[in-house]
């Protein structure tokens, strides 16, 4: 033991108190190293559900019914296609189709022999079918809301062409909040679907809400690009999505902070 090494030992034997809190300080380090070994801590960022809905037919934008922001329920009508060439063909395949039924009655009348007749009735289940199909682009000319929600924002206006395709709109669905978080693949047995997790979000304080995991990928991915170092980029990570139920505190956008419970 050197010179220095002499006195700083002299000064803790002199002053007991020093070596007490010396101990405990080194003490709570190891203890809280120990706890990180343990437990999991990532962050991610809140987002809202949503959906986007896509044209089913061709046709150019007669008119948009509810604007950005409004609330829906499934099957209310937001937007409607022009119909006049649609109701074109209805009318089309609709003659049609009576022609054919017209043609069979007639040879009924005749007593024409039902293997000859088969030919009309084939014809006639095809006339029926272009039919069904017709009135079926026919109905899709108004754009229909699939569930719940809120429209987020139009992609188009009124005087737009589409196509079958062409988004037209996104909704905000009425659906519990949803956040991923990226799991390196040495902690991944850790989690498991139905777990439940804290959620703590950073702009709100004192306020945790309860969340549980519903997917886990099942193939790893590389880090996500906003990690520092390129050693962290390097790293291959398993996207986890986690449900959370709040009471409407929590944002889209918001970033949190995502413990096991």
């Amino acid at each position: 033991m050197n010179k220095f090494h002499e006195k700083v030992v002299g000064k803790l034997k002199k002053y007991p108190i020093i070596m007490w809190m010396s101990f405990v300080f080194i003490l709570l380090l190891l203890t809280s190293c120990s706890n990180d070994d343990d437990a999991f801590s990532y962050t991610g960022i809140v987002e809202s559900p949503k959906q986007v809905i896509y044209s089913q037919v061709d046709g150019q934008i007669k008119e948009i019914l509810l604007k950005e922001g409004e609330k829906v329920d499934s099957g209310d009508i937001v937007s409607q296609l022009e119909e006049e060439f649609y109701k074109y063909e209805i009318d089309e395949a609709n003659a049609a189709t009576k022609a054919i039924e017209h043609e069979i009655k007639q040879l009924e009348k005749d007593n024409v022999s039902e293997e000859e007749i088969k030919k009309y009735r084939f014809e006639l289940e095809q006339a029926e079918a272009k039919l069904n199909q017709v009135k079926y682009r026919h109905s899709k000319t108004e754009v229909t809301t699939p569930t719940e929600g809120m429209i987020t924002d139009w992609f188009v206006y009124p005087g737009d062409f589409v196509q079958i395709g062409t988004p037209l709109l996104s909704l905000t669905l009425k659906k519990p909040m949803e956040l991923t978080i990226y799991v390196p693949q040495n902690q991944l047995l850790d989690f498991t679907v139905g777990d439940k997790v804290t959620v703590a979000a950073v702009s709100v304080s004192d306020d945790e809400f309860e969340g549980k995991v519903v997917q886990i990928a099942e193939e790893s991915i590389y880090s996500p690009q906003n990690l520092e170092t390129t050693e962290d980029k390097a790293k291959k990570v398993f996207p986890v999505k986690i449900e959370i139920e709040d009471d409407g505190t929590l944002k889209s956008g918001m970033d949190v902070h995502v413990e096991r419970k």
